[in-house]
Order: structure tokens, then C-alpha cells, then sequence
């Protein structure tokens, strides 16, 4: 049928290795492995951004907060759409070594992961601070109040 599996793949070709990586493993687990080019993909990027905006906006549940604009900052910075349940953990560790997020914006979210993490609320005041660095239209240059 034409499918290219790992033992088709020559040794030390590591492009071939690449590409089966991106058609067969990647999309299985739901990870995202190519960053977008396209004037349509960039529409769509574009739209997908101001639905999850709107939807933080109206949003007043800490955790759907937190994933929302853990998603939204992601998309900003790496130019990557992510989606799934419970994936800020994960994505805010990856955030926290990105450059453009200011470090006090990390441990903002950290703290806000961390205290979720272990069941506990989200004061107000750091919680507003999460949705306000979502709602950033640069979040490099966003300053924390």
C-alpha cells in the first residue's frame, strides 16, 4: 500500500527518518511538527486566535483560564496551534525557556500551574494576571502590572 514504515528507512538517512517521523508519529500523539507558512493556514491561525481570545474573555473558571491562555501564548510564540485537555503543565515549561516570554509572565503561570496542580485556588489577583498575559496582543513586550 505504499506506506513507508521505520525498517524501510536507510541507516544515517536521518531527512527520511524525519519525514516518516512527521507523516506517521507526530500527528499520533497529537503533537504539532510544522509551522505555518501559508497565507491560509495564517488565516486560520489568525481566527482560531480571536474564538480562544473571546472565549477567555467571557471565561471565569481558573483552570479553562489557565489552558486557554496557556494555548494562546503558544500560538503567539512558536507560530504552533496545540489543543487537548490539561496540556498547560507541559506547555508553560516549554514557555518559560522561550525568550520572548518575560520572565515574570512564567512564573505567573507557574505559580498558577503549580497551585492547580496541587488543588488549590488561584488567588484573584494572579489569575487576573493570567488572563491579561492571554489577552496580550505581544506578550514579549507585555509589562505585569
Amino acid at each position: 500500500d505504499g506506506t513507508r514504515t521505520a525498517t524501510s528507512i536507510r541507516k544515517g538517512d536521518v531527512e527520511a527518518f524525519l519525514r516518516h517521523i512527521e507523516e506517521y508519529c507526530l500527528s499520533m500523539v497529537g503533537l504539532p511538527f510544522k509551522l505555518l507558512d501559508k497565507k491560509p493556514e495564517k488565516q486560520l491561525m489568525f481566527e482560531r486566535r480571536k474564538k480562544l481570545s473571546s472565549k477567555l474573555r467571557e471565561e471565569s473558571n481558573a483552570k479553562e483560564i489557565l489552558e486557554l491562555s496557556t494555548a494562546i501564548l503558544f500560538q503567539q510564540v512558536r507560530g504552533i496551534a496545540v489543543f487537548g485537555e490539561e496540556i498547560s503543565a507541559s506547555l508553560i515549561k516549554v514557555l518559560m525557556s522561550d525568550k520572548k516570554i518575560p520572565v515574570e509572565v512564567g512564573i505567573c503561570f507557574q505559580e498558577a500551574s503549580v497551585l492547580l496542580t496541587n488543588g488549590k485556588s488561584i488567588p484573584h489577583d494572579l489569575l487576573d494576571k493570567v488572563k491579561e498575559c492571554g489577552l496580550s496582543k505581544d506578550i514579549s513586550s507585555h509589562v505585569m502590572d
